[in-house]
């Protein structure tokens, strides 16, 4: 059994956009076609031109803007 600190549990907290970024970028470059390799290569190609990473700010971005609209 994993047990965090408060601390800890915070930073995990923050890092649940960035973690899904990642997932989806993955997905992305599966969905493209091809082999695994392929799609590995592709991914890989997504990290070293910055293509994750910006879209890794602009999701992170787009979650601290938003509001959350009760409607009765």
């Amino acid at each position: 059994m994993l047990e965090l600190s408060a601390d800890a549990e915070r930073k995990l907290d923050r890092l649940g956009p960035i973690w899904c970024a990642i997932r989806r970028g993955a997905a992305t470059a599966a969905a493209r076609g091809g082999t695994l390799l392929d799609a590995l290569g592709a991914f890989e190609g997504d990290i070293a031109s910055g293509r994750l990473a910006a879209d890794i700010r602009m999701q992170h971005a787009r979650l601290r803007a938003a509001v959350i609209d009760i409607v009765p």
